[in-house]
């Protein structure tokens, strides 16, 4: 946006900015020193920049921000020009990060779907995977279960057999041929 500079005739000067909000000098210098004390240091938040800053300058007694009417008022409206392009072109720097971040943030929230569909999809195969195991174990029981059964079965028939073997007396060769036919 671009600031509209109205005088009166006392010539006080109001500046009109794109939002139809009036800013007076005061105003101005205030957000001069919250940009430049940004700019000096950039990581600290901006009431405790401007704090800091405030007290810096009460002690130091380094910049008078009072306009004085015999210099003029022309330099200063420069200076504040030259000081809200800055902070205007701050905002445009920080729109684009912002929005590079907000990208980043897409592109990670997708990563993360993405993810999240894999761990369900593996979910899902392990538990599919658990109740194979658990079908093939219980396979496993039953097929032993029945060759045991079979087995002893099996061992049944051959004790019986044996036993029968045993009650019944050897015949010989000489019986055999002896016996009629």
């Amino acid at each position: 946006g671009l600031a509209f500079i109205m005088t009166s005739p006392a010539s006080a000067e109001t500046l009109v900015g794109p939002s139809g909000r009036v800013s007076t000098p005061m105003k101005l210098r205030s957000m001069k020193r919250k940009l430049e004390d940004t700019a000096r240091e950039p990581n600290k938040s901006s009431r405790y920049a401007t704090r800091a800053t405030t007290r810096a300058t009460a002690v130091e007694g380094e910049v008078d921000h009072t306009i004085d009417p015999r210099k003029g008022n022309g330099s200063n409206i420069n200076e504040e020009r030259v000081m809200l392009q800055k902070a205007l072109e701050l905002l445009g720097e920080y729109r684009a990060e912002f929005q590079g971040l907000r990208e980043t943030i897409k592109e990670q929230n997708g990563i993360i779907s993405n993810q999240q569909e894999v761990i369900r999809d593996l979910k899902e195969t392990a538990k599919e995977q658990q109740n194979t195991t658990r079908k093939l174990s219980q396979q496993l029981e039953d097929t032993k279960k029945q060759m045991g059964d079979q087995l002893k079965q099996i061992r049944e028939q051959l004790e019986a057999i044996a036993t029968c073997a045993a009650a019944t007396p050897h015949i010989s060769f000489a019986d055999v041929m002896r016996s009629p036919p």
